[in-house]
């Protein structure tokens, strides 16, 4: 991944990521192929610390996360299990899935500039005492993005080039071979 010029095109949803089912499997499968998963409560300063444009990471965050400015962006998948917060200076480049809990919030600090660049998908897939929902459909997710007064507003810029480099089938490259002679 590195960086894409902003873009729309239609993305249809694929079955599995419209069933707590197969969004609970997703996070599972995301959580366990991570190059770093966090304990929740974490924050931007517990993100990996090669994480760059030129490197993008793949991130889960088991529970809650505080997207702040302690470091100037954030690159790569981001799977938050818990309630997502960001502050309105804080930058993402990539894809945010937020399920589990399916809550996320602006938290106010009056610093202008952040945005996310790519995708964000928010999934209730868990009740208030965090089991699995048992019905197939997830619940009402919330996003909070009503500034305080007095505070600066963010973008969230979608950018399907993120999506498709998210969905792209990892690739090998043959590093070495060897024929055994029969």
């Amino acid at each position: 991944m590195g960086s894409f010029t902003p873009n729309v095109a239609t993305v249809t949803l694929p079955a599995n990521l419209q069933t707590v089912q197969g969004l609970n499997q997703i996070s599972q499968t995301i959580t366990q192929n991570a190059d770093a998963v966090l304990a929740g409560p974490a924050s931007d300063a517990n993100l990996p610390s090669a994480m760059s444009a030129t490197n993008p990471m793949t991130v889960a965050v088991q529970g809650d996360f505080y997207l702040g400015t302690t470091v100037s962006a954030g690159y790569g998948l981001l799977l938050v299990t818990g309630t997502f917060t960001y502050d309105t200076g804080a930058n993402w480049n990539g894809i945010v899935l937020v399920i589990g809990k399916g809550k996320m919030n602006q938290f106010t600090q009056n610093i202008a500039g952040g945005s996310f660049n790519g995708a964000v998908l928010i999934a209730q897939t868990l009740d208030s005492s965090g089991n699995l929902l048992t019905g197939p459909n997830p619940g009402p997710a919330t996003f909070n993005d009503s500034p305080s007064s007095g505070s600066v507003g963010r973008g969230f810029i979608y950018n399907c080039g993120w999506i498709q480099q998210a969905q792209a089938p990892l690739t090998y490259k043959v590093l070495s071979f060897h024929e055994i002679p029969q």
